[in-house]
């Protein structure tokens, strides 16, 4: 199962995708991007995993195509959602999954992110991100959401691109 994880922070997810994949009895074929090279925060890559380390707006030529799961956990701002949609939604095969992290709908525009103004473009944007760039688009559907109800963050949409 080839796996691509935008912004893997300490590798908690990799960790948990890499149990769920095994516990199927599967063969995970791991790829993380993230702008912090590891040593501000040691992180984890699954066996025979490898890192790219750099903007994923800037990196996406190194990715390649036939992905299972797209995991969208980077910058949230508008900008970064819109690219990280359009760059990698490619690179997803018919009947795959991109996933988006922190889409609450309460802390949409609400949370500064690393870099960029003060501004609600700059929070927590993945809504303004889809609906500016009218996401989803054929042969996207939305799979499922669900975000917590006593945190402003997290939650997770999942859409999926045609069937197999």
């Amino acid at each position: 199962v080839s796996v691509l994880e935008i912004g893997m922070h300490d590798g908690g997810t990799a960790r948990g995708i890499q149990r769920y994949i095994n516990a199927a009895g599967l063969e995970l074929d791991y790829i993380g991007i993230d702008p912090d090279d590891g040593t501000t925060r040691p992180r984890y890559v699954p066996p025979g995993g490898r890192e790219v380390i750099g903007d994923s707006a800037e990196v996406f030529g190194e990715i390649p195509g036939g992905l299972d799961l797209v995991w969208v956990d980077g910058c949230h701002c508008m900008n970064h959602v819109m690219l990280d949609t359009v760059h990698y939604e490619r690179k997803v095969r018919k009947g795959g999954f991109m996933l988006f992290h922190d889409v609450n709908p309460v802390g949409q525009g609400t949370e500064h992110q690393y870099h960029g103004p003060e501004t609600k473009e700059f929070g927590l944007a993945t809504d303004m991100a889809h609906k500016a760039i009218r996401f989803p688009w054929d042969p996207w559907t939305l799979f499922a959401e669900a975000w917590p109800t006593d945190r402003h963050n997290c939650g997770t949409r999942a859409f999926r691109k045609g069937t197999p």
